[in-house]
């Protein structure tokens, strides 16, 4: 299994850019770090089984051969935060559970209206 790095990590990689880029090529890692660290922040990071940190994704589950099992959605309303007390803010939740072998995982990827903030997190779940 090739190993997986944290966003922080393709962030380093990313923003290095090749030698003699230029100005043009400046701005570019500029934009490239500003999207990478927004999704930095909203991914958990921890250890595998070789000790190399990697994030853990409905989707890199999949791709490491995890099956979704069960789906749920649900909204939650809230009130608006400072200045915006007045205002709806929405918390879209969906929960997956996923199994491989005798294993769950169960994912959960918020999404905050007001905040404009997406989380994914993923734990183990005992059977």
């Amino acid at each position: 299994m090739a190993a997986q790095h944290c966003p922080a990590d393709m962030a380093r990689s990313a923003t290095a850019g090749p030698a003699g880029s230029g100005e043009g090529g400046a701005a570019a890692r500029r934009v490239a770090t500003a999207s990478l660290l927004a999704v930095t922040v909203s991914l958990p990071c921890f250890a595998d089984e070789q000790g190399t940190t990697a994030a853990q994704t409905v989707r890199q589950l999949r791709q490491q051969g995890w099956t979704v099992v069960e789906k749920t959605n649900r909204s939650e309303k809230l009130p608006g935060l400072p200045p915006y007390e007045n205002l709806t803010r929405i918390v879209s939740i969906t929960t997956y559970s996923l199994v491989r072998g005798d294993k769950t995982i169960t994912c959960e990827i918020l999404y905050d209206s007001q905040r404009d903030l997406l989380q994914e997190n993923c734990a183990d779940k005992a059977r």
